[in-house]
């Protein structure tokens, strides 16, 4: 009987033991799974995070483009005003030269009839 009641006290402790190897084992399993989805979400976090800086870079990268194309009209924008104001002085050169002409002309034509007039009088005499 004594060897029988130590089988079977040996017995039950070896079923306690593969309960707890049982139990060790599902925790282990569970463990691993959430070490898995931990794993995942890691993954996506870093495929997100590697996203944004793509969207980051082509903003960046769009604002600098739109800056070029700023400058590019302010230039454009400062050189036609520097033409606009070239032509303008050219314009008012050639006015100042027109009214000299015509200054000239009246002086001529002043002179023509002072000589015209001198002449008739010359004439009469």
């Amino acid at each position: 009987k004594t060897a029988e009641a130590t089988a079977s006290h040996a017995n039950e402790k070896s079923e306690r033991a593969e309960a707890t190897a049982s139990d060790a084992n599902k925790k282990s399993e569970r463990a691993e799974s959430t070490a898995l989805a931990a794993k995942d979400k890691s993954e996506t976090a870093a495929a997100t995070a590697l996203e944004a800086k793509d969207k980051s870079q082509t903003a960046e990268a769009t604002a600098l483009a739109a800056k070029d194309k700023s400058q590019t009209a302010e230039a454009t924008a400062s050189d036609a005003k520097k033409k606009s104001e070239r032509a303008e002085a050219t314009s008012s050169d050639a006015n100042e030269k027109l009214e000299r002409a015509e200054a000239t002309a009246l002086a001529a034509k002043d002179k023509s009839e002072t000589a015209e007039s001198t002449a008739l009088a010359a004439k009469d005499k």
